[in-house]
């Protein structure tokens, strides 16, 4: 739920969606490689994103509703062969893009967004890349 809404808030963005490459999506061509599965098809190009749940808790609420943290992770890699420039100014618009906003995920009432600025990653295979921390609470309708 959280990963998706995630990706709808992202995918919708121009100035993030330009620097990435596309995907065929459900035999819809020219759509923003933006994945909400881990790994990536093996078939994808770069730069492309990466959403996906890490988890969270539930320990806290209101005299009637539950509430909880919920994690996710946003990863944007780039290709081998190119600089950093582009995926490292793509991360920092996602992190713009999500810090301090509130998103819509269906049997919520509240939800609010923290996250952390981009770090720097690598794949381990030669892939550069950035990771966004990302925290959504949330309270049970």
């Amino acid at each position: 739920m959280l990963v998706q809404a995630l990706r709808d808030k992202l995918v919708v963005i121009t100035a993030i969606t330009n620097l990435l490459a596309t995907y065929k999506f459900n035999g819809t061509t020219g759509t923003p490689a933006i994945f909400t599965i881990n790994p990536m098809p093996e078939d994808t190009a770069y730069p492309a994103i990466m959403i996906y749940d890490t988890g969270g808790n539930s320990n806290f609420g209101t005299r009637s509703t539950i509430g909880a943290n919920i994690n996710a992770t946003v990863s944007v890699y780039g290709n081998k062969q190119r600089d950093w420039t582009t995926i490292k100014q793509a991360a920092w618009l996602v992190w713009r893009a999500l810090e301090r906003q509130s998103l819509t995920i269906t049997g919520f009432s509240t939800v609010m967004v923290r996250a952390q600025p981009p770090k720097s990653i690598n794949d381990g295979i030669g892939f550069p890349g950035f990771v966004v921390e990302v925290t959504a609470t949330v309270l049970d309708r």
